[in-house]
């Protein structure tokens, strides 16, 4: 019987995971407080190991700031159980950056879950991991590399091994509503869960 990929990683992977944080954000302060930190905190309490992956393996300073602990091309995918890609409310229209993708890229070739918050899903998208599944976004998306996913709405949206929100601190920030981090982390950690345990 083949081995499933995890169980070639090292030991420790199915009790790590990886948070990419990208540096374009409109309101970096907010999204590292209400969503980077919401998530990083979440899954360890929950007992996950977390390493933080940064745009350019770059520290993000501010008010409130984020170090890295981890630097790109140091990073093996296979050595966790799961890619959670915050939003970090870049600029509408911008595209994800390229070390995203191929980060949820790696993901969808070992069956990892993945969560993504709406500026994060293009990535998956692109990556490859939309197709045929359900999502979450701001809206439905009249792009090519959307093409044979179903847009679900903005709520939180499952479709193992993939799990994406709509609506993230900026957006209750700018229009209202309610933010779904909280919401996307927990249905994260129940992906984690029943990987680790299938």
């Amino acid at each position: 019987m083949a081995k499933h990929p995890m169980d070639t990683a090292s030991s420790n992977a199915r009790d790590r995971v990886l948070i990419y944080v990208r540096n374009d954000s409109r309101f970096q302060d907010l999204m590292l407080e209400q969503e980077v930190f919401v998530m990083r905190d979440t899954l360890a309490a929950s007992g996950y190991e977390v390493d933080i992956l940064t745009q350019n393996d770059e520290p993000l300073t501010g008010d409130v700031s984020l170090t890295p602990n981890k630097r790109f091309a140091d990073v093996v995918m296979a050595d966790y159980a799961g890619l959670a890609l915050p939003c970090m409310a870049p600029a509408p229209t911008t595209p994800p950056p390229d070390a995203m993708v191929s980060l949820a890229k790696q993901a969808k070739s070992l069956d990892l879950p993945v969560a993504a918050m709406r500026g994060s899903v293009w990535a998956l998208a692109q990556a490859g991991l939309l197709a045929g599944r359900r999502y979450a976004y701001a809206a439905d998306m009249d792009l090519p590399e959307f093409a044979g996913a179903t847009f679900a709405g903005t709520d939180v949206t499952i479709d193992d091994p993939v799990v994406t929100a709509g609506i993230c601190p900026t957006v209750v920030l700018k229009r209202g509503g309610t933010d779904q981090t909280a919401e996307l982390t927990d249905a994260f950690l129940g992906l984690l869960e029943s990987h680790k345990n299938g």
